[in-house]
């Protein structure tokens, strides 16, 4: 009985073993800017700190943190250095240009091949593009230069990020969502940004990122996504009119969120990296998130960079 006893112990411990601790499961949600430009820069000696243990899934480079693309490709090499996990960092950026659907197809892939493999070069492994909020533009068009445009990213194995679902709210309509379905279905999508906005036909009262209905019920059950879906800027002012950084994150992570993206690394005197833990944390030990929750977003980030 007793030899039972330790068989089934050590069983139990093995297993638990293989399983990653909460607080791993939950910086692997948080997607970071921050600031400076170089080696021995106060904060990007911090952001390293951060990368070395483990506290963040990764970053985002933005306008403030580029000089060049020699200085760009110095700061990502040395950022990648820090990181001690088996995954490997999102280096992401984001892209605010349309998919210039003004040239000839042939051309804008010409356009957008340059752009990867610039990406590609400086170190860049996620770009949040292509965007597919249509204008009045026809959805069969927008979505061959969006698919074109994941092919090039792809090519330079570079992960897309197409947003921001379900469209544009003022010119809203059920066929807007026509390119993020046909790309689900031929599994062509890496990863999804809901809108910020308030789709009244699909859900009057929550904006996109926030909506069971638009996220869980639209996009996961009835068009069959799967991936990772990342939020646009927690620390919006759209979101931060609507509710606290505690109610944001909640509320993003009930509706289906994967992965959060703050734009900076400051918060309140604090680091995004720390209040977000403390955030998720308290909501998990109030009943307002589950352990299963954080557990189901970690596995979809590992699945994907498992990829890079």
């Amino acid at each position: 009985m007793k030899q039972l006893f330790i068989i089934a112990f050590l069983l139990t411990f093995l297993n638990a073993s293989k399983v990653p601790q909460l607080d791993l499961m939950i910086s692997q949600m948080i997607l970071t800017g921050f600031s400076g430009k170089v080696d021995g820069d106060k904060w990007i000696e911090q952001i390293k700190n951060d990368i070395e243990f483990s506290r963040i899934s990764g970053v985002v480079v933005l306008e403030r943190n580029i000089e060049n693309q020699t200085q760009l490709k110095t700061l990502i090499t040395s950022l990648k250095k820090s990181n001690k996990s088996s995954l490997p960092l999102f280096m992401a950026m984001n892209d605010t240009n349309n998919l210039a659907l003004n040239e000839t197809l042939a051309n804008a892939s010409l356009r957008y091949e340059k752009l990867a493999n610039t990406l590609k070069d400086a170190g860049i492994n996620l770009l949040f593009a292509p965007s597919f909020d249509l204008d009045g533009e026809n959805e069969e068009i927008v979505l061959a230069y969006g698919s074109v445009f994941i092919d090039a990213l792809h090519k330079a194995k570079i992960f897309s990020v197409a947003k921001h679902f379900p469209g544009v709210p003022n010119l809203w309509r059920f066929e807007a969502m026509k390119p993020y379905y046909s790309l689900i279905k031929h599994d062509k999508i890496d990863m999804i940004m809901p809108s910020q906005s308030v789709f009244e036909a699909l859900d009057k009262d929550l904006v996109a990122l926030h909506s069971q209905k638009i996220i869980r019920d639209i996009l996961r059950i009835r068009m069959g996504y799967n991936g990772v879906i990342i939020s646009d800027d927690m620390l919006s002012k759209t979101l931060q009119e609507r509710h606290t950084l505690a109610q944001n994150i909640t509320k993003a992570i009930n509706s289906g969120v994967d992965i959060l993206f703050f734009s900076s690394y400051f918060y309140n005197n604090s680091n995004i990296p720390k209040v977000v833990r403390e955030i998720i944390y308290k909501a998990i030990q109030e009943g307002d998130l589950s352990e299963e929750q954080i557990a189901r977003a970690y596995n979809r980030i590992k699945k994907l960079k498992e990829g890079l």
